[in-house]
């Protein structure tokens, strides 16, 4: 399952979340974040709540993206113990997705 997120609780969550955390950022008016979005929730669901997926639309979120130096879109920041550990962009395909997630588990 996928979780959207603002700027509200995103720090709340990767401080309190036991796992690993997936944050997809993204923009409505990207055309790759919007064919990765029904690849992320298969992917989520895949991984059956080991590891915790959100989306941080970066429009309404721009501090959170800066913070994170995410400038182009869609990017991937994998966050453990509530630090990056990995951060990759573009538009991927299901597979590349979750080697890219798994390597990091």
């Amino acid at each position: 399952m996928v979780q959207k997120l603002d700027n509200m609780e995103f720090f709340s969550v990767l401080e309190n979340s036991n796992s690993p955390v997936v944050v997809d950022f993204w923009a409505s008016w990207c055309k790759p974040c919007k064919e990765m979005e029904h690849i992320f929730l298969e992917v989520s669901e895949e991984f059956n709540k080991s590891i915790d997926f959100y989306k941080l639309n970066v429009e309404q979120n721009e501090s959170i993206a800066s913070r994170y130096n995410v400038s182009n879109i869609p990017a991937f920041l994998v966050f453990k113990n509530g630090e990056v550990i990995d951060k990759f962009t573009g538009k991927r395909s299901k597979e590349e997705l979750i080697e890219n997630i798994e390597r990091n588990i």
